[in-house]
C-alpha cells in the first residue's frame, strides 16, 4: 500500500523562496464555550491563591472547593436564561433577576447570595464612550455569575486584567473590582468633560461660536445622567450598609468606596452647575448681540423715514407739487431728502440714541 507524504517544505521554500508560509492561527485568549453552555460569554475558575483558569468544559463547574468559579453571560440570548434556570450551580433566589427586564439598580441578599444590579459604561471598541448599561450579578461563596444585555467596560477590563495574571482569591474582591474599574470610567468621563467645560468657557469669554450651545448641552446632559446614576448607587451602597446585609470583607471596604463616589459625584456636579451657569451666559450674550441688531435696526428706520415721506409725497403725481416746472428739480428734491436726513440723524445725537 501506497502512503501520501507530504513533500518537504524545506525544499520546497528553497526551490521557491517568496512562497508563503502558512501562518499558524492565532490562540483564542478564551475557550469558546456559547456551544457548550448557551450565552456564556467567558468563565474562570480561581484556585484558593486567586490564580485564574479559563473554563474548558462543563466538567470543570462540578465544584470548586478550593476556590471559586465566574461565570458572565450574555442575557440576550434567550437559551442563557433557560440553562441558569435549570443549572444546580444557580442560586434559586436570583433567577428572577436575569429574568427581569428592570433596569432599576439594586443590592439585595438572599438567603444564600448576594444579589444586584449596577449600571455601568457600555464598552466601545476604540475606547469606553458615556453611553450606559446594566450589569446583574448573583454572587455566592464560591460562584459569582454575571449577565449583560450590552457589553459593558469595567467588566472587559477586569477580563484583560485576569488574562494578565491579576489574581482575586475571593468573588467579593471581584466584584469590588468592577465597581472600582466604573468609577475610574466614571471620573475619566468627568475629567473630560471638565476639560470640554474649559474651552467652551474660553470661547463665551471671547467670540461666542455657533455650536457652544449643543456642546454645552452635551455637557449638561451627560452630567445630569451621571449624577442620577451615581447618586443611585451611593444611596443603594449607604442603606445596605446601615442594614448590614454585606458581606464582612465588602463591608469592610465600602466607606472607601462610598468616599470615592462620593468624591466623583461631586466633579460630576460641579462641572453640572458649571454647564448652568455657561448657558445662562451664553443666553444674556445672545440677548446682547439681539438688542444691538436691533438698536442698528431702529437707528437706520429712523434716518430712512424722513427720506421715505418725501419721496412718496413727491411721487403723488398731482398738480401744485413744488419742482415740477424747473429744470433742476430733481436734485432740489434730492438735496431736500439729505437735509432732513441730515436733521434727523442730528436729532437721535442730541437725544442720546448712539450712546445706549
Amino acid at each position: 500500500m501506497a502512503f501520501q507524504t507530504e513533500p518537504d517544505r524545506s525544499l520546497m521554500d528553497k526551490e521557491n523562496p517568496l512562497a508563503e508560509r502558512p501562518r499558524p492561527m492565532p490562540k483564542p485568549a478564551l475557550p469558546i464555550m456559547a456551544e457548550v453552555i448557551p450565552g456564556l460569554i467567558w468563565g474562570f475558575r480561581f484556585d484558593s491563591g486567586g490564580a485564574a483558569e479559563a473554563i474548558a468544559d462543563t466538567a470543570d463547574l462540578a465544584g470548586n472547593p478550593d476556590g471559586w468559579t465566574w461565570l458572565h453571560f450574555n442575557l440576550t440570548d434567550m437559551r442563557a436564561k433557560g440553562w441558569l434556570a435549570a443549572s444546580p450551580i444557580v442560586p434559586k433566589t436570583g433567577l428572577e433577576l436575569f429574568r427581569s427586564g428592570d433596569n432599576t439598580q439594586r443590592l439585595s441578599a438572599g438567603d444564600d447570595c448576594l444579589l444586584g444590579i449596577f449600571f455601568d459604561l457600555v464598552h466601545g471598541f476604540d475606547r469606553g464612550n458615556d453611553d450606559f448599561g446594566h450589569l446583574r450579578f448573583v454572587m455566592t461563596e464560591r460562584v459569582l455569575i454575571t449577565g449583560r444585555r450590552r457589553a459593558l467596560n469595567s467588566v472587559e477590563a477586569i477580563r484583560q486584567a485576569i488574562e494578565q495574571g491579576r489574581r482575586f482569591p475571593t468573588a467579593t474582591d471581584l466584584v469590588k473590582a468592577i465597581i472600582d474599574e466604573l468609577a475610574a470610567g466614571i471620573e475619566r468621563i468627568a475629567r473630560e468633560l471638565a476639560t470640554e467645560a474649559d474651552a467652551i468657557e474660553d470661547s463665551i469669554l471671547g467670540d461666542l461660536g455657533l455650536d457652544e450651545r449643543q456642546r454645552l448641552g452635551r455637557v449638561r446632559m451627560t452630567t445630569v445622567s451621571i449624577h442620577r446614576r451615581l447618586n443611585g448607587l451611593r444611596t443603594l451602597f449607604r442603606r445596605f450598609n446601615a442594614d448590614g446585609g454585606l458581606a464582612e470583607s465588602l463591608h469592610s471596604s465600602v466607606g472607601q468606596l462610598l468616599l470615592r463616589l462620593d468624591e466623583i459625584d461631586h466633579e460630576v456636579v460641579e462641572v453640572r452647575d458649571r454647564a448652568r451657569l455657561m448657558q445662562e451666559e451664553i443666553t444674556v450674550k445672545l440677548a446682547e448681540q439681539t438688542n444691538r441688531h436691533l438698536h442698528v435696526l431702529s437707528i437706520l428706520t429712523a434716518l430712512l423715514l424722513p427720506p421715505a415721506l418725501i419721496a412718496g409725497l413727491f411721487g403723488m403725481n398731482l398738480s401744485g407739487m413744488p419742482f415740477t416746472a424747473t429744470s433742476g428739480g430733481f436734485w432740489w428734491a434730492v438735496g431736500l431728502t439729505l437735509v432732513v436726513s441730515v436733521a434727523a440723524l442730528l436729532a437721535m445725537r442730541w437725544m442720546g440714541v448712539f450712546r445706549r
